[in-house]
């Protein structure tokens, strides 16, 4: 029995630690009470499945949604004691934007815009997608400038200060 169990956390460690994974931080409403709100963490582990795998509900004041932003982390437990923990220092409304990181017991996220209504729903709880977190790299600092002369192309990578190429 415990040879079991012990498998099985084991599994469920190495299925939420996919490179695939994607966690949606999300806003819910009730479709029998619209005016009770609330919102949610849910759990991916591949970024393409119609339905969360999991999901932890996000402690908030009742009919109340998260406020994701602002610099204070938002977090949630999921049942297996799992606890996902999103950093958003600000709103950003730019579908798609680099917003903050996130982080498990298993690894770090980094999240971004993706706003996405009637995502999922269960048990009359309808939840719209806000930020989704996964694997990709945040951006870097550096700056890439394509200038192109003529026929012919320059690439300069980095910090590149062009005002000494163009002054007169």
């Amino acid at each position: 029995m415990f040879a079991a169990a012990a498998t099985v956390l084991f599994l469920l460690k190495f299925a939420l630690a996919g490179p695939d994974e994607m966690v949606l931080l999300a806003n819910c409403i009730n479709v029998n009470n619209p005016s009770e709100q609330s919102s949610e963490i849910a759990y991916y582990s591949q970024s393409h499945d119609q339905s969360p795998a999991a999901i932890a509900k996000v402690q908030t004041p009742f009919g109340k949604t998260a406020w994701w932003e602002g610099g204070t982390p938002t977090s949630a437990t999921f049942a297996d004691g799992n606890v996902f923990s999103a950093d958003i220092p600000k709103d950003i409304s730019i579908q798609g934007a680099f917003v903050g990181v996130g982080k498990n017991n298993y690894g770090t996220f980094s999240c971004w815009r993706s706003f996405r209504p009637d995502t999922y729903s269960h048990n009359n709880i309808r939840c719209s997608g806000i930020y989704e977190c996964d694997h990709r790299p945040p951006p870097g600092n550096e700056i890439q400038v394509h200038i192109e002369l003529g026929t012919d192309s320059v690439v300069l990578d980095g910090d590149v200060d062009t005002w000494w190429m163009f002054h007169t």
